[in-house]
């Protein structure tokens, strides 16, 4: 213990971090979150460990936490259950382990996985997360306000090149208590990962709406990284603002091999006047994890949907919308239709690219005379060597009045010179509507399009209506005409 006193010293940390560790423990702690002794910690709060070199996990051990006036224990978290199980709530029915769920490769070494409510519904999700020197642990339960907690990890649970992290043994070595809950109704809601907010998470926040909301409530979230997997449905009025565009990032690991349909970063149902802005949302799962969305909306076709000033990073499938949505000013990422769904929706001002050849923008699944999605003055490119990607794939056996609309937009060398693909019969394609009008190359020069045989050039004055229309937001959304707050404009 004294060497493990004089090394606390010497990192500045204060005696009583260094508490419950021997001396031999290889990975040296520098700091926990919340602090030991922490007495308004978030009731939400992730834990933290920051180690004074980088580390990983280790193949056996449990992270637990414990209710200090009992001594009873609330939750466990053990690294070494790595494998998925079968039984009620899989959204597969085989046992699927960590590495498939999210990546062709296997894990070095495998991460541990868990169930927990996001929402009110379950969700596997990964409790353990390691980035370099930092280890976060997220347990299921959220705190309740005004209990004191403990925290013990086995020995062996991280290690690093020199050996094993010999883990917290003593209940005086990580506690803390959580503060009282925010006062009911405030209409501004603050997140931020050092405690500063009311809330550490952005699911925090939106747990702390009442369900069937409508006064206009703000999600306040400070810049940051928020390992956050959100869920929210029947909340409306709700607004998500980040303080810096970059740097207030909501990311994760979920796709469909993990949790089927709900397999977004930011999964959203049924949820009226829906703003978001100033945000970036990445889904973490590799190359080859299935599909795996950042936001999934689900809103009905008169929802009121405002997403503006955003970035959106996935390898597949990164933005699904049905619900009427107007899209400005954002950065949208992806391979194999990576943005869908039944829309109507209105991108504008959008800078989409592509980062696998070949590919396909967009695969758009209105039905009937429901507008689809329409691109005005939008960029579409791809990473450095991306070639061949359409604007828009469909079967239209399954949706044949499918309407992907290009308005005005500069065009890189990703795009494949026939611009759009029919996958089976064009005669099923009757109704589709894949148009497009005054496309030209990044420099501004018109862009060939001598090869567009399954899609439509408008031109004047032939489709002067139909040109009108496309280029006016309230006529694709409805009749509504979408207004940006202020505050958004940032």
């Amino acid at each position: 213990m004294r060497t493990s006193m004089i090394v606390g010293r010497l990192l500045g940390l204060p005696l009583f971090l260094m508490a419950g560790l021997s001396a031999k423990a290889a990975p040296v702690v520098r700091a926990m979150y919340p602090a030991n002794g922490e007495s308004r910690a978030c009731v939400d709060t992730p834990l933290r460990i920051t180690f004074g070199g980088k580390v990983t996990l280790g193949s056996a051990g449990k992270i637990e936490l414990f209710d200090a006036s009992t001594n009873q224990r609330v939750e466990a978290i053990d690294v070494a259950a790595t494998t998925r199980p079968r039984g009620p709530g899989t959204p597969s029915s085989r046992a699927t382990t960590t590495p498939s769920a999210t990546s062709t490769a296997p894990a070095t070494p495998p991460r541990p996985v868990a169930q927990k409510t996001v929402g009110g519904a379950r969700y596997w999700y990964y409790p353990v997360n390691v980035e370099i020197d930092t280890v976060e642990i997220d347990f299921a339960a959220n705190l309740e306000p005004g209990k004191s907690y403990y925290v013990k990890i086995d020995p062996g649970t991280f290690k690093d090149d020199e050996g094993d992290f010999v883990g917290i043994s003593d209940p005086s070595a990580w506690r803390f208590t959580a503060r009282t809950a925010p006062e009911a109704a405030k209409t501004k809601v603050v997140v931020a990962t050092d405690g500063s907010g009311d809330f550490n998470t952005v699911q925090g926040a939106i747990d702390y709406v009442p369900d069937g909301n409508t006064p206009p409530t703000t999600i306040f979230i400070k810049k940051g990284n928020y390992t956050d997997l959100v869920n929210l449905s029947n909340k409306h009025a709700l607004t998500f603002l980040g303080e810096d565009r970059k740097q207030s990032v909501i990311r994760c690991a979920n796709n469909s091999n993990f949790n089927g349909g709900s397999r977004g970063v930011f999964n959203v149902r049924n949820c009226n006047n829906l703003a978001m802005a100033n945000l970036t949302v990445r889904n973490l799962t590799p190359v080859g994890g299935s599909q795996a969305e950042t936001i999934l909306i689900h809103n009905g076709a008169d929802a009121h949907g405002i997403i503006t000033n955003c970035e959106f990073y996935s390898t597949q499938d990164t933005v699904q919308i049905s619900g009427q949505t107007y899209i400005s000013n954002c950065y949208i990422e992806g391979t194999v239709d990576f943005i869908w769904g039944d829309g109507p929706c209105f991108f504008e001002n959008c800078h989409i690219r592509a980062v696998r050849t070949p590919g396909y923008y967009t695969q758009v699944r209105n039905r009937g005379n429901s507008r689809g999605m329409v691109f005005y003055h939008c960029i579409f490119d791809g990473a450095d060597g991306v070639t061949r990607n359409v604007f828009a794939r469909i079967r239209p056996s399954a949706y044949p009045d499918s309407e992907c609309v290009i308005m005005e937009c500069k065009l890189g060398p990703a795009i494949s010179p026939r611009g759009f693909l029919f996958d089976g019969n064009e005669q099923d394609a009757r109704n589709t509507r894949f148009y497009e009008y005054g496309s030209t190359d990044l420099e501004g020069k018109p862009a060939d399009v001598s090869q567009r045989a399954q899609s439509r050039q408008l031109k004047q004055p032939e489709d002067a209506e139909l040109i009108k229309h496309y280029s006016d937001v309230a006529w694709v959304l409805g009749g509504w005409t979408p207004v940006i707050p202020e505050e958004l404009k940032k």
